[in-house]
């Protein structure tokens, strides 16, 4: 036992100092020889959620379905021991092992978000709003659960959700906690069709966003900030204010100047072209929209993939390449009500119609 708890002291070291290499390397060999021993079995699903999590870290490295796999398979575990008549020990072992297993749950949630997987994305979102789970994981829950609404069309219901969330965060007296809501907030405005409103808010936000402090609140407020600033980045691009669009592209691009994630350098690969189509440069358009699909579709981004596919066809329309522009609208306005989304499809049978 004592050889079995040093081995994962180490792997637990390499994943805190964030040694992806050692942490992906050495995983399932020490989770093989950890299950063989009954009295360290507990310390399996915990490597397996360090290895998701690391995977989820590092999508330069590795594609996000692989964290995914490896998240749901270490927390199901964990949470299968738990259950298990002596299951107060390996709660007690697994806390030791790992703390808190939320923030990985949480992890797990923001990746099915990401990828379209939005059915599993809110069931998850529904666990973490119970109340037996911290306020932290419930304004997860709260968060995500809006995000979905918001995807599907569903806005009254994702502004009830946000405010939920709003209320959480002022009894946590979190400003922080308070301005992820906002910018939530924001972004949906903007779906509605209320881009004004939206664009306010966020305007009022971006300063104290764009702050970047030490651990992990600076990583999430250049998340957040990219997050908010791209998309409505977007959104005024595609209403014919590229002069809008092109001041929100700043602080979305300085959020995620000095990324490896895939994702998000598509994500403003996408805005980019967005907004060079609003200003009629069609050839840089282009070039980083189809920049922006191949990164999506590298990492099965498929919300991401189907909007940049939605784009490039609607370059083509605007140069006046029906026979192009057609099948691409076609492709992702299919891609896109599999997934769900109500807002592009929307617009895709608008440009169709003129198309047509």
């Amino acid at each position: 036992m004592p050889v079995a708890n040093a081995a994962f002291d180490a792997y637990r070291e390499a994943y805190l100092r964030r040694d992806a290499t050692t942490v992906l390397r050495d995983g399932d060999d020490l989770a093989v020889t950890l299950a063989e021993a009954p009295w360290s079995r507990f310390l399996v699903p915990a490597v397996i959620v360090l290895q998701g999590s690391t995977m989820g870290m590092r999508p330069d490295l590795v594609p996000p379905g692989e964290a995914i796999r490896y998240l749901s398979q270490g927390i199901s575990l964990a949470d299968h021991l738990i259950d298990e008549p002596d299951g107060d020990a390996a709660a007690s072992g697994l806390d030791k092992a790992l703390g808190p297993i939320d923030p990985f749950r949480m992890e797990l949630m923001q990746l099915l978000l990401v990828v379209g997987r939005y059915d599993e994305a809110h069931a998850l979102a529904s666990t973490l709003q119970e109340p037996t789970h911290g306020a932290v994981a419930r304004l997860a829950g709260l968060r995500t659960h809006a995000a979905v609404s918001a995807v599907r069309g569903e806005h009254e219901l994702a502004h009830q959700v946000l405010n939920a969330a709003a209320s959480l965060s002022e009894r946590m007296r979190s400003r922080f906690a308070r301005m992820l809501v906002d910018v939530d907030r924001s972004v949906l405005l903007g779906t509605q069709g209320r881009l004004g409103e939206g664009i306010a808010l966020f305007d009022n936000l971006t300063r104290v966003l764009s702050r970047r402090s030490a651990g992990s609140s600076g990583a999430w407020a250049d998340t957040v900030t990219a997050a908010g600033a791209l998309t409505l980045s977007r959104f005024a691009a595609e209403t014919g204010d590229p002069v809008t669009a092109e001041r929100l592209i700043y602080p979305g691009a300085a959020a995620v100047s000095d990324t490896t994630d895939p994702y998000w350098k598509a994500q403003l690969d996408l805005s980019l072209s967005v907004l060079f189509w609003a200003q009629r440069r069609f050839d840089d358009a282009v070039e980083l929209c189809r920049e922006a699909r191949a990164g999506f579709e590298g990492g099965a981004y498929l919300p991401g993939a189907a909007q940049a596919v939605m784009h490039e066809g609607r370059l083509a329309w605007s140069q006046g390449f029906t026979a192009v522009a057609t099948p691409l609208l076609e492709l992702a306005r299919h891609q896109l009500v599999a997934l769900g989304h109500h807002r592009e499809p929307s617009q895709i049978a608008q440009a169709l119609d003129h198309v047509a």
